[in-house]
């Protein structure tokens, strides 16, 4: 069933490229150092200490808005 081979394939969700802070200083036209000024300040507020540990409570959240699965 499936691919070609026998086996099912898998739909591949499309990555999301990590943007650097040197594009995002490119792109806002400020330095890097303000880009991480403001990286650091924003993760202060939230209780964080790096964008990891941001980026595991974004997805944890969005698994807490979608509904039980039906399995």
């Amino acid at each position: 069933m499936g691919g070609a081979h026998g086996h099912r394939t898998r739909r591949r969700r499309p990555r999301r490229r990590r943007t650097l802070q040197p594009e995002i200083a490119a792109r806002m036209y400020i330095s890097r150092r303000t880009v991480s000024t403001h990286a650091s300040h924003i993760l202060n507020k939230l209780g964080m200490t790096s964008r990891v540990e941001l980026a595991a409570e974004v997805i944890r959240r969005k698994n807490l808005d979608r509904p039980p699965s039906q399995d």
